[in-house]
Parts: C-alpha cells; sequence; structure tokens
C-alpha cells in the first residue's frame, strides 16, 4: 500500500494553499473572478457571450438615439412647412373677399408666391448628417436591436411646392383664391399626416432605446456576477489560504527540527 510521508502532505497543502491565495491575489489585483479559460471554461464562454450581447444593446440604443434626433430634425422642419401653409391659407381665404379689387389680389399673390418659395427652400434644405430629408429621397433603417431584422423603418414623403400640389397658386381670381383654398388644405391634411408619422417613429424609438438601455443593464449585471471579482469573498479566501500557508509552513519546520532531533539522537 502506497503511503505518503508526512513531509509530502504538508509540501502538498503548501502547494495548494499559496495556490490558491496566488489565484485570490489575481482576483482581487484585476477585479475579475475569471483571469483565464483555466479559471472557469463554461463560465468564460457566458461572460463573453453577455459582454457581446450588452456591447450590442448599447449601440443599439444609440442607434435609437440618433433616430430620434433625426425625426426631431425632420418634425422641426415639417412643422414649419405646415406654419408657412397656414399663412397660405390666410392668404387665400383673404384674397376670396369680393371688396378686394386686381391690386389688392395681386399683393396677396406675390406674398403667396413668396410662401413658396419658402417652403421649397426649407424642403430642400432640411438635412441630418448631409442627407435630404424632405425632398421624398429619405428612406431607411434604424437597427434598435442587437440581432439581425431588429430595425425600425424611416420614410418621409417629399413636401415640396410641386409635391404637395401647390405649386403655381392663382388667387388673383374669385375662383382661383377657391381653388387655392382647397389645394392648400389638402396639402396641410398631407404635412399633418407626415408630422404624425414622425411623432410615432420618434415614440417608437424612445421605447426601443429604452428596452435597448435596460436590457444592456441586465447584460452587464449578469456578466458582472459571472466574471466579476466578489471582493469581500475573496478577500476572506485570501486570509484563510494565508493562515494555510503559514500552518503548513510550521508544520514541515516542525516535522524537520524532529527529523534532525532524532538524527542527532543516533549518532551520539
Amino acid at each position: 500500500m502506497l503511503s505518503l510521508s508526512p513531509t509530502t502532505i504538508s509540501s502538498n497543502f503548501l502547494n495548494t494553499a499559496q495556490d490558491a491565495a496566488a489565484k485570490s491575489l489575481r482576483q482581487l489585483s484585476t477585479g475579475l473572478r475569471i483571469n483565464s479559460a483555466a479559471d472557469n471554461p463554461a463560465g468564460l464562454a457566458v461572460a463573453v457571450s453577455l459582454s457581446a450581447q450588452a456591447t450590442g444593446l448599447l449601440q443599439a440604443a444609440t442607434n435609437a438615439d440618433n433616430g430620434i434626433s433625426l425625426t426631431d430634425t425632420a418634425a422641426g422642419a415639417v412643422g414649419q412647412i405646415g406654419d408657412t401653409l397656414q399663412q397660405m391659407r390666410e392668404l387665400a381665404v383673404q384674397a376670396g373677399n369680393g371688396a378686394l379689387n386686381g391690386s389688392d389680389r395681386q399683393a396677396i399673390q406675390s406674398q403667396i408666391n413668396q410662401l413658396g418659395q419658402q417652403l421649397d427652400q426649407v424642403a430642400g434644405q432640411a438635412q441630418f448628417n448631409g442627407q435630404n430629408l424632405l425632398d421624398g429621397s429619405f428612406s431607411s433603417q434604424v437597427n434598435t436591436g442587437p440581432g439581425t431584422g431588429q430595425t425600425t423603418p424611416i420614410s418621409i414623403a417629399n413636401l415640396s411646392g410641386n409635391a404637395l400640389g401647390i405649386a403655381g397658386l392663382d388667387v388673383t381670381t374669385a375662383a382661383g383664391s377657391a381653388s387655392a383654398l382647397s389645394a392648400i388644405d389638402t396639402a396641410l391634411g398631407s404635412v399633418n399626416a407626415q408630422q404624425s408619422q414622425l411623432g410615432a417613429i420618434s415614440s417608437g424609438l424612445s421605447s426601443a432605446r429604452t428596452s435597448a438601455s435596460a436590457a444592456a443593464e441586465n447584460a452587464v449585471a449578469a456578466r458582472s456576477r459571472i466574471a466579476d471579482t466578489d471582493y469581500a469573498a475573496t478577500a476572506a479566501s485570501l486570509t484563510r489560504n494565508n493562515i494555510q500557508t503559514q500552518a503548513s509552513l510550521k508544520a514541515l519546520a516542525m516535522y524537520n527540527d524532529v527529523q534532525k532531533q532524532q538524527v542527532s539522537g543516533l549518532l551520539r
């Protein structure tokens, strides 16, 4: 039967305690419970997966923020177009007044023409990150989740005077004023619909941002529980291992003293 000497047993305890103490010191100094795959292979795989998930979720939240900024920019420009249309409508109603003469209507026509140019300028110059927003060319998607297909589409209509059907309005006659009023009302309906759509998109992006941020926090917390050092428990473990190391060293020293005494006795 194979038996181990007291020296071998004490040495094994000493090596085990020293290795455990070194591991505890490494965990305390790095703040990580898992410093290599050898520490916890399965835990490391889960921690890496959670880290990737958290990173994707945080980026998704940032994407949603950018999307909100874009829709807010577009909504502001759409609001300006709506205000311009309201002014044009007021002028069209004024032009329908039978008490006005030709000169009065011509003056109103000039104001409407100027407002039409202003509207086209807003529609043509509204941009976000170098992209035109209100000329009908903008159609994109915002990734609002860490996985494939988790997107929010954003599409904005063409809100130029031509697209809205108000280019070339003529209010110099009563009939023209009535026709202009009808066209402006239709344009206002389209602009209001676009404004509502942008508001709905912005609300959806805000919800997606909140969900992504919360999910990222949960993923980070879960990873922390697996991979980060529990300082209280690790410090206690280090103290225990240091005590075991000292005890093993003393045991070895005592055993060596006994051996020396026995050898000395034999030599007398």
